[in-house]
C-alpha cells in the first residue's frame, strides 16, 4: 500500500467500490437465477464489507471533505446510506418470504441498481481525498482502523452505532416502491 496517507485511503477506497460493485452485480445474477442460497451468500458479503467502510465515510471521510462540499450534497450522500441500509433490509425480506419469484427477482435489480449508482458516483469522491491535508488522512486511517476493529455489518452499524434515523424517502424502499 501506499505511504502517502492519502494514497493509502484512495487505494483501499477503490478496491472496496470495486469489490461491492461485483458483489452487486453478483447478487443482480443471482436472483435472476432466483438462486436464494446464493443470495444470502452474497447479502451476507454485502453486509460485511459495506459496514467498516460506510462508517468511516460518515465518521470521517465525510466530516474531511466538508469545505468541498455544499450542506446538502453531504445530506444526499448520507440519504443515499440511509437507501442503501433500507434496500439492504428490503432484499433480506425478500428472501426470507419462501422461494424467490420472478417479480422479486425484477424489484431486486431495481434496488440493487440503485445503490449501484452510489458505489460508482462514491468513488468520485476520492478526487477530493486528494485535497486533504495529512493530518486530516492519518485521522481518516484512524478511524477506518477502529471501524474494521470493531467489525460492525452495515445492518449492525445502523442499528447500534450509527446515530442517524432513516429518512422517510428511505423508509419507502422498505414499505413500498422504489
Amino acid at each position: 500500500m501506499a505511504a502517502d496517507p492519502r494514497e493509502q485511503i484512495i487505494d483501499l477506497y477503490r478496491t472496496e467500490h470495486r469489490t461491492v460493485r461485483d458483489i452487486l452485480l453478483d447478487l443482480i445474477d443471482a436472483f435472476t437465477a432466483r438462486d436464494k442460497r446464493k443470495i444470502k451468500t452474497l447479502l451476507k458479503a454485502f453486509d460485511e464489507e459495506v459496514g467498516p467502510h460506510m462508517r468511516c465515510e460518515e465518521e470521517a471521510i465525510y466530516p474531511a471533505l466538508k469545505k468541498y462540499y455544499m450542506d446538502n450534497q453531504i445530506e444526499h450522500l448520507l440519504t443515499e446510506h440511509d437507501l442503501m441500509i433500507a434496500t439492504l433490509r428490503k432484499l433480506y425480506q425478500l428472501i426470507e418470504r419462501g422461494p424467490v419469484t420472478k417479480e422479486d427477482a425484477r424489484i431486486a435489480e431495481l434496488h440493487i441498481r440503485m445503490i449501484l449508482i452510489h458505489v460508482i458516483d462514491c468513488d468520485g469522491t476520492m478526487l477530493l481525498v486528494e485535497l486533504i491535508s495529512d493530518k486530516k488522512a492519518k485521522s481518516i486511517l484512524t478511524a477506518r482502523r477502529r471501524a474494521e476493529r470493531e467489525g460492525l455489518s452495515l445492518l449492525n452499524y445502523a442499528a447500534e452505532a450509527r446515530g442517524r434515523m432513516l429518512r422517510a424517502s428511505s423508509l419507502r424502499v422498505l414499505f413500498g416502491g422504489c
